[in-house]
Order: C-alpha cells, then sequence, then structure tokens
C-alpha cells in the first residue's frame, strides 16, 4: 500500500554517505565515518559502531561520499565550504589542504584522525556526492561544479555558459593527486575545454596552463542535473551488456520554473568497456517529476530520486527525496 509495516533507526544525526560491504555498513556521522555491523536477516544492526575516522570538518558542502576498494581502502570526499573559495579571488585557496578532495583511509583501522592519517588522492573538487568503485578498476567520482555564475558574472557568462557548466566524472587509480580544478577552473560540457574561473583572471575564453589540471572522462552534455548517486552494477538479472556499467541518480535541476523544465529527474545508465572507458549514456528510467516537461522543476516535481541500490538478485532500488 506504499507505506512502511516495519521501520527502526539507529545510530545518530548524519549526512548521506552511506556504503555497504558485505555485512559492513559504513555511515558519515557529521564530524566522523563509522562502521555498524548487520546480521543477516535483521533490519537494523544490535551493537555499537566503530569509529574509523574522526575530526571531518562541518559547514559548508556536508555530506560526505564513500567507497571501498578491493584491497581495503576507504576513500571519503569531502566538499569544499563554499560555492567559491569564500568568494573567490583567494590564491592558494585556504580551503584546499583540509576540504574539496578525497582522502583514502583505512577501512578497518579505527579512530584514524583526519587529516593526517588519511593519505590524500584529489583536490579541486567542489562537492560531490556519489562516489563508487569499479571492480579491477579504479574509484570514480562525480563532481558538482561551480553555481551562480552567469549572476555573479551576466557581461562575461550567458545563461547557456551556466548551463555547460560540466558535472565531471573524475577516476581515481592511485597515481598521485587528481586536481579537478576547482575553484581555479571549471570545464565546459560544450566545448569539451577547461577554462579558468573569472575569480581568477577567466573570461570564458582562456584556459589554465596545461598539464596541472584533470581531464573528466565523462560529462553529460546538459549541465546542472545534480547526480547524487554513482552505482556500477554486477547483478544477473538484467543483460551482460549492464555489468560493469554505472547507473547515475540525477536529483534534478533547480532554479526558477521553466516551461521545458530542468535537467536530470532520471536515472541514467553509461556503459562501460573492458579497460574503462565510458560509452554513450542512455535513460534507463524517467517520469519521476512527472509526465510532462514542466513537471521537471523542483517546485512540481511529483518524485526526485536521491539514491540507488542493487538487490541480491540484480533489480535496483531507487529512492526518493520528495517524500
Amino acid at each position: 500500500d506504499g507505506h512502511a509495516d516495519v521501520r527502526a533507526t539507529f545510530g545518530r544525526s548524519g549526512n548521506s554517505g552511506l556504503h555497504l560491504r558485505g555485512n559492513d555498513l559504513y555511515a558519515d556521522n557529521g564530524t566522523f565515518i563509522v562502521r555498524y555491523t548487520l546480521t543477516p536477516g535483521t533490519l537494523a544492526p544490535a551493537g555499537a559502531p566503530d569509529t574509523l575516522v574522526k575530526g571531518l570538518p562541518t559547514g559548508g558542502h556536508g555530506s560526505r561520499s564513500i567507497a571501498v576498494d578491493a584491497s581495503g581502502n576507504m576513500f571519503i570526499g569531502v566538499g569544499s565550504a563554499s560555492n567559491i573559495c569564500d568568494g573567490g579571488n583567494h590564491d592558494p585557496c585556504g580551503e584546499l589542504p583540509t576540504r574539496a578532495g578525497v582522502w583514502k583511509f583505512d577501512a578497518n583501522k579505527l579512530n584514524q584522525k583526519f587529516p593526517d592519517d588519511g593519505i590524500q588522492v584529489a583536490t579541486g573538487l567542489r562537492d560531490s556526492v556519489s562516489m563508487d568503485y569499479r571492480r579491477g578498476d579504479a574509484v570514480y567520482l562525480f563532481m558538482h561544479d561551480r553555481a551562480d555564475t552567469h549572476i555573479t558574472w551576466p557581461q562575461q557568462f550567458s545563461e547557456q555558459d551556466e548551463n555547460d557548466l560540466a558535472e565531471e566524472l573524475h577516476r581515481f587509480a592511485g597515481k598521485g593527486v587528481v586536481n579537478m580544478g576547482w575553484p581555479y577552473t571549471y570545464y565546459d560540457s560544450a566545448r569539451k575545454m577547461r577554462l579558468m574561473a573569472p575569480e581568477y583572471g577567466g573570461d570564458d575564453k582562456i584556459g589554465p596552463p596545461p598539464g596541472i589540471y584533470d581531464k573528466p572522462i565523462f560529462t553529460f552534455n546538459r549541465s546542472h542535473s545534480a547526480p547524487l548517486d554513482l552505482l556500477f552494477y554486477y547483478g544477473r538479472q538484467f543483460p551482460a551488456s549492464y555489468r560493469g556499467g554505472a547507473f547515475v541518480v540525477r536529483h534534478g535541476g533547480t532554479g526558477p520554473d521553466l516551461a521545458e523544465g530542468h535537467n536530470g529527474y532520471d536515472v541514467v545508465f553509461i556503459p562501460f568497456s573492458g579497460n574503462g572507458k565510458p560509452g554513450a549514456p542512455v535513460t534507463f528510467i524517467d517520469g519521476f517529476a512527472g509526465s510532462t516537461p514542466a513537471a521537471k522543476n523542483a517546485s512540481k516535481a511529483a518524485y526526485r530520486p536521491g539514491g540507488i541500490a542493487v538487490a541480491p538478485d540484480g533489480s535496483l532500488y531507487v529512492s526518493d527525496t520528495q517524500q
């Protein structure tokens, strides 16, 4: 009937970062990353959690993305405290040593301190809540890039320029620190190039010096779709072409109501080749917001997908944030 017959709560207030690995549930509890042990057949863990990492910063983009690879390395994405580094023109940006990046910790070691006990593997991350490990490959992450560029710089950046600001998919293969470019640059999904941010001398034409910033391996053609979850699929229910590919939950763009609606409000599938190269995306599930384009506005959407999980039989579960 659409209503839960049994409901259980556990733990204390936290954010949206969750990762399930076997019977271990990793959770973002604000300034801590904790691990619960689940008992098969029960709805909630019975015991107290183990504290794996403590001392995470608060405020700003507070939600963490969590992924664990086959070697037991736990990757934690920590977003920036601001949209453009406290208003921009801070060089170097003071947030980068302890925020706006990804750190690697031991998924089995207790009471590690952030950031001292971790190894930084990425920097220049404005925000992300979608990260996953692709088996036998590497960790992948979608970055939400800067907002309100057209509003702040209307003479230099049109509404179309704003729409072309990419949501970038990056790969972390353990070779040095990947620099995703925030706050000094942004990536234009239409021109397929990285450009200097206006706070650092950019005019929507000037590119950064070569060799500093990572090039995303994939961007959507239309931006501001808000990817909130990323899941690589290994189930057997769908055809073999789905295995090793990525499902992306796009929560949907916000802002003033548009007759044509905003981007997202769907679940997209991105196929991957054997060597980790993404293919052309396809819409896997649509219609969450409603049956018309205008329904894809935050004020009108009936549902907005927020998360995804795969069951042992290979079926998918998609969560909704509109309730």
